[in-house]
C-alpha cells in the first residue's frame, strides 16, 4: 500500500510498496457508519464514493481500510508511508 498527498489528509492506494503506517481501533457500528460518511464511503454505491471500505490483514488481525478511489498519477506519492 502507498500513500498519497492529496492536500488536507492522505489517500491510500493498494501498490505494491513497503507499507504505510496505520493505527487500528475499535469501533461500534454506528460509529463506522458515521467514519463511511466522514471519507464519503456509499456502500450502496461504492464505485462513486470517494474512498473504498476495505478488509485489511494488520498485526492486530484484520482491519477496515479506506482505500481512495481516484486516479493518481499527478498526485505526490509519500515515499515514507506516514502522514
Amino acid at each position: 500500500m502507498s500513500l498519497y498527498h492529496l492536500g488536507p489528509y492522505p489517500g491510500a492506494i493498494k501498490e505494491s510498496s513497503p507499507g504505510v503506517q496505520v493505527e487500528v481501533y475499535a469501533v461500534s457500528d454506528p460509529m463506522l457508519k458515521a467514519l463511511d460518511e466522514l471519507e464519503d464511503f456509499f456502500p450502496e454505491r461504492p464505485q462513486s464514493s470517494l474512498y473504498i471500505r476495505q478488509t485489511m490483514d494488520t498485526r492486530h488481525g484484520s482491519a477496515w481500510v479506506y482505500i481512495y478511489n481516484r486516479p493518481v498519477k499527478t498526485i505526490q506519492r509519500l515515499p515514507s508511508g506516514s502522514w
